[in-house]
């Protein structure tokens, strides 16, 4: 049995040091990262260097995630790797972490993406970087956060630690039309986690206001019948994950959003951590407004429309970012029908289709360098794109 598998202080301890060196990191590129001034600056030593410390810090986070599958025991029943510590006691509002094999998976892909993000725009970012970098690892930790939480208050509380650093992230460092991408990104975004908090705070009402655990919630809510209508509850969950998802008629924030954003925040938006929280949380919590054909049949028929308008959209753009920015509102139509299928097979490969974001991750870092706005350029060979596209479309291996 290997060593980190054996070791129970490294299951204590890893996801809160997933949580925590990205933070680190932050801060100390905040407190002492330095940007070198070619030829003005020979004192000047790497360790140093905002760049290496966001690297470094990127290496660390995704060794911790890989020795987290590494260690990680997929015939064990519920989360692993679980914390549980004691946070508003008046309201039972608690710090309780832990992993399943969906969100290990959606942890592994998060860290491994972001340092391949930083080094294909090593020197694309020149004003206000150590801001910059210190913002992509804040939205790192409440992304890692959102997939660990098994807590309503505290997952919402790193949806927003995710959200508000890419809002700036697109605001100061993105294209031309940066601030109308930005400003759109934050009222529809805004508008969903208004949802979301007004949803979790009548289910914790409704639960009896003693527990925001998603593992306690359900059967709480289960053995208290009237209030709010579950299917309301449930439609509130899932407009606020749906708006994030940018599923139809939701979706208009994202092709501006991703094509005016820096390279690390596309990806970070590429994320699908909205229909992360619809397997999560939504689902979960009310199992019978999931069950109701009327619900199932709205949402299967927008992921319909979505598949196919994703598609013809995408078609005709001869913008690279905005082909991957449409071809990913096709996607997730695949992605929520296949949840809402509801049976093994289906939930298995939806979650397979989440992990194609890797090959947009791929073709954004691999742009060649003349190509200012993304254009389609007859020079270029974009064959092997096009093939790059199609593999990571199929959510294949």
């Amino acid at each position: 049995m290997s060593l980190v598998h054996s070791s129970l202080s490294f299951q204590a301890w890893a996801v809160p040091a997933l949580l925590l060196v990205p933070l680190l990191g932050a801060l100390i590129i905040r407190l002492i990262g330095r940007t070198a001034l070619p030829g003005k600056d020979p004192g000047f030593s790497l360790w140093r260097d905002v760049r290496f410390l966001t690297m470094g810090t990127l290496v660390i986070e995704a060794t911790i995630a890989i020795a987290m599958w590494v260690a990680f025991d997929p015939q064990a029943p519920g989360y692993q790797f679980r914390v549980d510590w004691a946070w508003i006691p008046d309201w039972g509002a608690r710090i309780t972490l832990g992993v399943d094999g969906i969100s290990l998976v959606m942890i592994v892909l998060s860290t491994v993406l972001m340092p391949l993000s930083i080094a294909g725009s090593w020197l694309s970012i020149k004003t206000k970087v150590r801001t910059y970098y210190a913002l992509v690892l804040v939205a790192l930790a409440g992304m890692i956060g959102i997939f660990v939480a098994l807590d309503l208050l505290f997952f919402y509380v790193m949806w927003e630690a995710f959200l508000v650093p890419l809002y700036f992230i697109i605001g100061i460092w993105g294209a031309q039309r940066r601030v109308r991408a930005s400003v759109k990104f934050f009222l529809f975004t805004f508008a969903g986690s208004l949802l979301m908090l007004i949803a979790i705070v009548m289910t914790w009402v409704q639960a009896g206001a003693t527990t925001f655990s998603v593992e306690r919630l359900p059967a709480l809510l289960a053995a208290t019948p009237g209030g709010t209508s579950p299917i309301w509850l449930f439609s509130a969950f899932f407009l606020a994950f749906a708006i994030k998802s940018a599923l139809f008629p939701f979706h208009t924030w994202l092709p501006d959003a991703q094509h005016e954003a820096p390279i690390a925040g596309a990806v970070a938006l590429g994320v699908k951590v909205g229909t992360y929280g619809m397997l999560r949380v939504a689902m979960p919590l009310f199992p019978s407004a999931v069950m109701e054909p009327r619900v199932r049949n709205v949402i299967i028929t927008l992921s319909i429309i979505a598949i196919i308008y994703g598609a013809l959209v995408a078609m005709v753009q001869d913008d690279l970012k905005r082909l991957a920015s449409y071809s990913s509102v096709s996607h997730l139509g695949f992605v929520v029908l296949g949840i809402f299928a509801l049976n093994t097979q289906s939930v298995q490969n939806a979650v397979m289709v989440m992990l194609n974001g890797i090959c947009q991750v791929f073709i954004q870092t691999h742009e060649p360098p003349n190509l200012a706005r993304h254009e389609c350029n007859p020079n270029v060979d974009w064959r092997a794109k096009i093939v790059e596209l199609c593999f990571g479309s199929s959510g294949g291996p």
